[in-house]
């Protein structure tokens, strides 16, 4: 039994390492999709080459990429789990106008950091209520307009956890967003 035994443990343990170097490696193909809103998201970020992103985000494997982290799914391909991109953009560039749309191609998209990057607001904005498992919001510390928030009202962001938005005064009184944000497990405006 002891000669069977070793052999299935060996085994057992093969398989065990391998599982975890899987779950740890995030080589999986990036979803061609998400690639595309990466680059574009670098192009808005930089332009016209303000952003530390121009050094930081030049290696093939985009998951690799400062701020970006994947998740593989059972096809082995890599998706966007998480965006972390604070104070990238160089406050002397002026007021940044993202367009909330290319967010939408990062379908399991649960994190997005993007505090101190001098966004003034949104084109688009409507588009960010289609972040179904976003979890966690950071907008803080930049001068988003009042309009950068009500727009929130005709959407449900049921996923959505944690909201920083330290740094910034909207035009509506912060009553009426905790309401919009009740499910809210941290809501921060300082």
């Amino acid at each position: 039994m002891a000669g069977v035994l070793c052999p299935m443990l060996q085994l057992l343990w093969t398989c065990w390492i391998l599982m975890c170097l899987n779950i740890m490696d995030c080589n999986g193909k990036l979803v061609e999709e998400e690639k595309r809103a990466l680059l574009e998201l670098k192009d808005s970020l930089n332009y016209p080459n303000g952003s530390t992103l121009i050094n930081e985000w030049v290696e093939e494997n985009y998951c690799a990429w400062a701020g970006i982290f994947c998740i593989r799914d059972l096809n082995n391909d890599a998706h966007v789990l998480d965006i972390i991109l604070t104070s990238k953009r160089e406050l002397g560039l002026g007021i940044w106008y993202p367009d909330a749309n290319l967010l939408t191609r990062f379908t399991h998209l649960q994190s997005l950091y993007i505090s101190v990057n001098a966004i003034g607001n949104w084109i688009m904005p409507e588009a960010l209520c289609k972040l179904r498992n976003l979890k966690e919001l950071d907008l803080s510390f930049n001068p988003l307009n009042g309009d950068a928030l009500p727009h929130f009202q005709a959407c449900s962001l049921a996923s959505l956890e944690q909201l920083h938005l330290s740094g910034i005064y909207p035009s509506f009184p912060l009553p009426l967003l905790r309401g919009l944000f009740s499910q809210l497990l941290n809501f921060d405006q300082s």
